[in-house]
């Protein structure tokens, strides 16, 4: 066996039995999410039953849940092919998505594998938008070849071919400005660079409009759904976000807001800079590292340290649950495959672990089923969700 590869088995057995540090597990998690192929020759002595593996893994995640101590997390899930023959694909399969409170293993054989017909597949989303002009043209954007696709008095509309839209200004500045609308489907997402220069990156089920320039002393957009923005700074045009009847208002900063008509909050997170919250007589200032959560009271709470990276991971192609319950976790999910959920009985377990948004409805639901809190069944887009706990 290659030298490098004995390394990472043994390391894989000390990760099993406990032995392993700090420094041993942070080797092992980088030199697995580096490692594009995950083709390895697996020795005779890794190739025991699954029952068997997935029993010893179990065995030591129950171990780390009591510890409350966090397994690495994964950026590929090239290995899960090799769940049955390795025992590092199998830590690679639980640990991409892991459980820390509230859990038990699960003691019966019920495997997601039978229950989902591997031949109805259903892919995660992608680069999918609708962009309608300010006189109603509607242009199927991952449809559209690359280069200018639409023009006017203002502005040019490009697609580039990384497959985003980027918005040119041209010469006449008397011409009227006309509104547009970009809107991601259910399984769609979308970023656009506006005429200032701003750059918007739009989630699933979700909508921008703007105009084709920026003529005014303000520039405004309206938000329906999540979107993150990098506002180009300009000291004497600020910008504005309408999200319903809440106002974000910022010079130049990096921002998320998530503002779905299903959730019970909208959340204004702030990464750089600063911006002011206002709604009604309601008022916040936002600094880096907090989020402002509007309920359904009409009152804006200031959550200090917030998680940012759950709040962007959409952006950066990944779920993050962070003490995450069910309801919320399967919201997102079904935004991104497109899916309805349909609960068969009532869950209270959350949820604390990452998963790669590019993988297969299957591998995802998979990895929840894994936790041993929930079960799953599919019938075309309907996903069916039962507890496990007894």
């Amino acid at each position: 066996m290659h030298q490098q590869n004995k390394r990472y088995y043994e390391l894989a057995e000390k990760w099993l039995s406990g032995t392993i540090t700090k420094e041993e597990k942070a080797e092992f998690s980088e030199w697995y999410n580096n490692n594009e192929n995950g083709i390895l020759d697996i020795p005779e002595k890794f190739a025991s039953s699954e029952d068997e593996l997935r029993k010893r893994i179990l065995s030591r995640i129950r171990i780390q849940q009591k510890k409350h101590e966090p397994v690495f997390s994964i950026k590929s899930s090239a290995w899960l092919r090799l769940a049955v023959a390795s025992v590092v694909a199998i830590i690679a399969i639980l640990s991409a998505f892991y459980f820390l409170t509230n859990t038990k293993p699960r003691t019966h054989e019920n495997s997601l594998v039978h229950t989902i017909p591997q031949t109805d597949t259903i892919i995660p989303g992608g680069n999918k938008a609708m962009l309608v002009l300010g006189d109603g043209t509607k242009l199927v954007l991952d449809a559209a070849a690359s280069g200018t696709i639409a023009e006017d008095a203002h502005t040019k509309v490009i697609k580039l071919d990384d497959g985003q839209l980027a918005y040119s200004s041209t010469a006449d500045k008397n011409a009227p400005v006309a509104y547009h609308r970009l809107s991601t489907p259910r399984g769609g997402q979308y970023a656009i660079t506006l005429t200032d220069g701003t750059k918007v990156w739009l989630n699933s089920a979700s909508s921008l409009r703007f105009p084709s320039a920026f003529t005014d002393e303000e520039r405004i957009v309206e938000l329906d759904g999540e979107g993150y923005f990098e506002v180009a700074h300009h000291l004497t045009k600020p910008f504005k976000v309408k999200v319903n009847d809440i106002e974000v208002l910022v010079l130049g900063t990096h921002f998320n807001i998530m503002a779905y008509a299903e959730e019970s909050i909208v959340n204004t997170t702030l990464l750089e800079g600063s911006v002011s919250i206002r709604k009604q007589k309601h008022i916040a200032f936002l600094k880096p590292g907090q989020q402002a959560h509007e309920g359904q009271n009409g009152k804006i709470r200031i959550i200090e340290n917030a998680d940012v990276e759950q709040a962007i991971a959409w952006k950066n192609g990944v779920f993050n649950f962070n003490g995450t319950d069910i309801q919320t976790t399967m919201r997102q999910i079904a935004r991104w495959y497109d899916i309805e959920i349909i609960y068969e009985d009532k869950i209270t377990e959350h949820f604390n672990g990452t998963i790669i948004r590019n993988a297969s409805i299957e591998r995802v639901l998979k990895m929840l089923e894994y936790t041993g809190v929930v079960h799953f069944r599919r019938s075309g887009r309907k996903v069916f969700v039962r507890s496990e706990v007894n």
